[in-house]
């Protein structure tokens, strides 16, 4: 029963974009986002450096799921 909804699943995901760096103005985004994010790691602010990759990561969801809703049949 798994894998046969697995396998769908997979199908269906594989008409999606990579990555969501796909998404127009992503890249400068992201790009900007790993720098703050180096820079709390180079000025050894590790609580900082943690808030900033979970906001990372947090965006990559936002735009992933956006991608998926707009493809969703009404």
């Amino acid at each position: 029963m798994f894998k046969p909804r697995a396998a769908a699943a997979s199908l269906r995901l594989g008409c999606y974009p990579a990555t969501t760096l796909a998404v127009t103005g992503r890249w400068d985004e992201a790009i900007a986002e790993h720098r703050a994010i180096i820079e709390a790691i180079a000025e050894r602010d590790a609580e900082r450096a943690g808030k900033l990759s979970g906001e990372h990561m947090a965006r990559a969801r936002e735009l992933r799921l956006q991608i998926y809703a707009e493809d969703m049949p009404d």
